[in-house]
C-alpha cells in the first residue's frame, strides 16, 4: 500500500479501515468528499509534482549548459580563426619585412667592420 501521511505508522488493515470511514463519510456529504478529493489530489500531486519539476529542472540545467558551452567553444574557435587569418595575412609579410631590414643591417655592419680591418694598418699623415 502507498505511504500515507498522518497514517502510515499504522498497519495495514487499520489504514485500510480508517480509508473505508472517509470512503463512507464522503460518499453520504459532498463537503467532505470535496475535502478528501481536495487533499488527495494535492498528496498525489505533491508526489508527482516535485520529481517531475526536479527533472524538468535538470533537463533545463542541461540544455543552458550545452548552449553556454556550444556558443563560447564557437567564439574561441572564431578568435583563433581571427588571430590566425591576421597572422597570416599581415603578421608575417610584416615580419619577413623586419627580419630583411635586419639582415641588410646586420650586412652592411659586416662590410664596415671588414673594411675597417683592411685600412687599420694604413695612417694618415698630415701635409702641411
Amino acid at each position: 500500500m502507498i505511504s500515507l501521511p498522518l497514517i502510515s505508522q499504522y498497519s495495514f488493515w487499520t489504514q485500510f479501515s480508517i480509508l473505508g470511514v472517509l470512503l463512507f463519510i464522503s460518499y453520504h456529504h459532498r463537503t467532505s468528499r470535496l475535502v478528501l478529493a481536495t487533499l488527495a489530489t494535492c498528496f498525489v500531486g505533491l508526489k508527482v509534482l516535485i520529481p517531475v519539476t526536479n527533472f524538468l529542472l535538470y533537463l533545463f540545467k542541461g540544455v543552458a549548459w550545452i548552449g553556454f558551452y556550444i556558443y563560447f567553444f564557437q567564439h574561441a574557435l572564431s578568435t583563433a580563426a581571427s588571430w590566425l587569418t591576421t597572422l597570416f595575412e599581415d603578421g608575417l609579410p610584416w615580419i619577413f619585412n623586419e627580419l630583411d631590414k635586419a639582415r641588410a643591417a646586420n650586412a652592411q655592419e659586416e662590410e664596415q667592420q671588414q673594411e675597417q680591418q683592411q685600412w687599420q694598418g694604413a695612417t694618415v699623415e698630415e701635409v702641411d
